[in-house]
């Protein structure tokens, strides 16, 4: 008999199956990358979630940590590879999944390699694997098709409320490890790049998150509103900007208050990830859950594939 827990878990992970697989029908070259993340996010609603965090919308060398600013003019290119990673949870419990579109003359390869990097992970993930086996795994994987894993990007337990939460599932060959475990939940996000295989952060950040609450001493009554407002509706998960802007009469006073809250370390910022040499990147992502005797894929997005 399934647990509570176990049953949000799966509704979760069967949500965000659909919102990608939605997203994917969407994303075409010209459509605005805001409209993309929007209706996406909507869609999750529509079907019983809530967003995990913002959608990413991650275009070519941009591996990851891209949801659109309020007012984003940006739209998707012609012949790009484009990421679209998507979380949804349910009372805390937590799916995360993503899947890299070609359109165009876009490498399609890049995806297989990612993608089959995720497969043959999955297919070697149980309570008494290493994560450092998973990560050899991976970078063999991706070796093979002639493209380099990125080194500085890893998969990640799952908590309730909790998106990166202890454990890391690397995805390169590691010295050091530690077992999966039962009644474990991760994200295992295999990223593929013909470029060096490591990501930099860029001056830019759309997605942030809420440290702690706590008493906050010297603060104008109107950001505090803004930090119950951003605890309210996401608790410490990862927000955009254009989650509250209804709060705000002007998008200058928003920003103003999110620098603040991020120098005196109450909100943290999400850089966008750019690859050093501005390679291009490729990304596959499944949820899986992983009991006493079975495992669980609760977002299947390779069958999404194209």
């Amino acid at each position: 008999m399934l647990s509570e827990e176990e049953k949000l878990y799966r509704r979760a992970g069967e949500i965000a199956h659909k919102a990608l697989e939605y997203g994917i029908k969407l994303t075409k070259p010209g459509t605005k990358i805001l409209e993309l993340c929007e209706k996406i996010e909507k869609k999750i609603i529509e079907l019983g979630g809530k967003p995990a965090f913002p959608v990413n919308v991650s275009v070519n060398s941009v591996a990851a940590h891209y949801t659109s600013p309020p007012n984003d003019k940006s739209v998707i290119p012609d012949d790009s590879l484009v990421k679209i990673d998507v979380g949804v949870h349910i009372d805390g419990c937590i799916a995360d999944t993503a899947i890299t579109v070609a359109l165009g003359k876009a490498d399609e390869n890049l995806i297989i390699a990612a993608a089959e990097a995720l497969r043959a992970a999955e297919e070697a993930i149980s309570p008494e694997v290493n994560t450092k086996e998973l990560g050899a795994i991976i970078e063999e994987t991706i070796k093979k098709y002639g493209y380099r894993p990125i080194a500085n990007l890893c998969g990640h337990q799952i908590e309730k409320y909790n998106l990166h939460a202890g454990k890391v599932i690397p995805n390169i060959k590691t010295q050091i490890g530690s077992k999966i475990g039962k009644n474990t939940v991760y994200a295992i996000e295999p990223f593929s790049t013909n470029g060096a295989g490591y990501v930099v952060e860029s001056n830019e950040a759309h997605i942030f998150r809420l440290n702690r609450v706590r008493k906050i001493r010297k603060i104008k009554l109107h950001r505090k509103t803004f930090i119950h407002d951003i605890y309210s509706t996401c608790r410490t998960l990862p927000f955009a900007l254009r989650w509250f802007t209804n709060l705000y009469s002007t998008l200058d006073l928003l920003e103003e208050d999110i620098k603040m809250l991020i120098d005196r370390k109450i909100v943290s910022k999400y850089p966008v990830l750019i690859e050093v040499k501005q390679g291009l990147v490729a990304q596959a992502e499944d949820t899986i859950m992983v009991l006493e005797k079975d495992v669980i894929n609760l977002t299947n997005a390779l069958d999404l594939l194209m």
